[in-house]
């Protein structure tokens, strides 16, 4: 960040929520124990939160993410 942040718009990743796609047992548990799920997804989210100020502190501007599927 102290070489290029202030020149370029320096992309970074963090804060990924998803679920495995390639898991017969995660698509089942979408079907059959969405709370379960839910739960799951609520962590990532709690972590993906909690990673922002971290990231933030870098002087990071552009957080992204890309993962749809794991």
């Amino acid at each position: 960040m102290e070489t290029y942040g202030r020149e370029y718009a320096v992309r970074i990743a963090g804060g990924s929520l998803a679920i495995p796609n390639n898991s017969q047992a995660w698509l089942e548990a979408v079907a059959l124990r969405p709370d379960l799920v839910a739960r799951y997804l609520d962590v990532q989210a709690e972590r993906a939160a909690r990673s922002m100020e971290g990231l933030a502190a870098t002087g990071a501007k552009l957080i992204f993410e890309g993962s749809l599927f794991t």
